[in-house]
């Protein structure tokens, strides 16, 4: 969802009989600042906003992803004996990482590969990459495909997210919960006007993250068991 059609949707539960439209024409021609109720609401929305998504995090908890296909560092052509995550911005931590194994022939052919289900590993969270316990060397390995499970980083409403067109998928933020968070905002913004409608949508945004189906990557549920070590003999 855009910023303005969160905005539009909180504006219109508070707003129910007004003739106004809440469409994106109205937010970018200034209709609605020029409205005094509405400007009133608008002017502390982002903040609103922000504190809902925080809601989100605290009940519901950070997603579940992962990575599929990637490899060791390489640097000038030479295999690193670790992963560098400073191309995947998302990853908060690792949480669990198995690999693809490939023997190749000497035409770069795939001559046959195994599965590794789990990895033991050590994350620099400083330098953001993913080191091997016990020294193991997998450069000696003709090729191998990492595949990364882990959290998502908290991501909120920048600082200065003035743009209405701002796109809240780019924070990985569920679209339903996208959708919720106009009651979080009516809630906040409207006990002034009517504190038992205010306490009705609040407790519907409550209500919705508490039984909020948790996103389960095999993690979200259970405790992530501790890898095994890799080498080439288990």
């Amino acid at each position: 969802m855009k910023l303005w059609q969160v905005k539009a949707s909180a504006l219109r539960i508070m707003f129910a009989d007004s003739d106004i439209n809440f469409n994106e024409e109205e937010f970018t021609t200034g209709v609605l600042e020029e409205n005094p109720n509405t400007n009133e609401k608008l002017i502390r929305m982002n903040n609103s906003i922000s504190r809902g998504i925080d809601k989100y995090y605290q009940i519901v908890g950070q997603r579940k992803s992962y990575v599929k296909g990637v490899s060791l560092k390489v640097i000038d052509d030479v295999k690193q004996n670790y992963i560098d995550l400073t191309d995947y911005p998302l990853i908060d931590h690792p949480l669990k990482i198995d690999a693809v194994v490939f023997v190749l022939d000497e035409e770069g052919e795939v001559l046959s590969e195994r599965i590794f289900e789990t990895i033991e590993f050590i994350f620099d969270i400083y330098n953001q990459r993913v080191e091997f316990a016990y020294g193991q060397d997998l450069t000696e390995y003709d090729l191998v495909n990492f595949n990364i499970h882990y959290e998502n980083k908290k991501s909120n409403l920048p600082v200065d997210a003035h743009d209405i067109t701002f796109d809240l998928d780019t924070l990985f933020i569920p679209e339903d919960v996208q959708r919720m968070l106009c009651y979080f905002v009516k809630g906040e913004l409207y006990e002034e006007d009517n504190d038992s409608l205010a306490r009705v949508a609040m407790n519907n945004f409550y209500s919705f993250l508490y039984n909020y189906k948790k996103i389960d990557n095999n993690y979200s549920q259970r405790k992530v068991k501790r890898a095994k070590v890799f080498n080439k003999t288990n």
